[in-house]
């Protein structure tokens, strides 16, 4: 077993951490695909939660189970919409960027992968560039889906 001494702010803080890597690892998984070892992990930690904030944290008696408060859920949830909110912009520019350098080695993707590695990342930067430019100046005002288009299945 391991012990470790944590001061009640810092405790607070692993408390965070475990609540948002569960998040992370289960929070788009059907109740009945959970990764249950997290969940247990998070069960212990708030179990042992300073007595002065048992505000965070809620037992309930039916499950057995300690579970975040509103208002610590409330807190991470802003955490959560910041992370996801840069990650869907990276994720965005990113893919689009791929898909742009696919499109035009589209057929000689040989030559692509024969470029040195700093070659290859400085064409994804410039391709990912004038996505970020765009977003930043203005989000998905212009964003457009061509329905007809048929990029890789021609």
């Amino acid at each position: 077993m391991i012990k470790v001494k944590l001061k009640e702010r810092d405790y607070i803080k692993l408390m965070e951490l475990v609540y948002c890597g569960n998040w992370v690892i289960n929070a788009t998984k059907d109740r009945n695909k959970l990764i249950k070892e997290y969940e247990e992990i998070e069960d212990k930690i708030f179990s042992q939660a300073p007595s002065d904030f048992k505000n965070l944290v809620e037992y309930d008696k039916e499950s057995k189970q300690y579970f975040p408060s509103d208002e610590f859920a409330e807190k991470m949830g802003e955490f959560i919409d910041e992370y996801n909110d840069d990650t869907f912009w990276e994720e965005l520019i990113l893919r689009l960027g791929r898909r742009d350098i696919a499109l035009k080695y589209k057929g000689r993707e040989n030559e692509f992968m024969e470029l040195v590695r700093e070659e290859r990342w400085k064409k994804n930067d410039e391709e990912e560039k004038k996505y970020f430019e765009e977003f930043e100046k203005y989000g998905l005002e212009r964003l457009k889906i061509d329905y007809s288009a048929t990029l890789f299945t021609k």
